[in-house]
């Protein structure tokens, strides 16, 4: 299994500017909580917010989906993923949270 550095590297390489467009990653952290384990991807500039405008209620839907992919994909694991924070409602990222169940 790889380390969350080295997935953080691939998946800004693959999804990234690089090559899939998708958006771009700044760093992807592995946590604990009351969740169980679970995985917090920051994400800016997803081609599903392009146009959008400032507070729109839109979430980043084929983002989460594809990152999600990625993940389960590297950690060969099942994982829930949700939005939890958002650049068009003031927020320094688009965050992505994905729980192992």
């Amino acid at each position: 299994m790889l380390t969350v550095e080295e997935i953080t590297t691939q998946a800004a390489s693959a999804l990234g500017k690089d090559i899939g467009r998708l958006c771009f990653i700044d760093r992807v952290e592995e946590k604990e909580g009351e969740d169980g384990l679970f995985y917090l991807v920051y994400t800016t500039k997803t081609i599903c917010f392009a146009g959008e405008e400032e507070n729109s209620p839109r979430l980043c839907t084929y983002t989460l989906g594809a990152m999600q992919g990625f993940l389960e994909a590297f950690l060969n694991k099942r994982l829930k993923g949700k939005q939890i924070e958002s650049v068009l409602r003031c927020g320094d990222y688009d965050v992505l949270k994905y729980i192992a169940p």
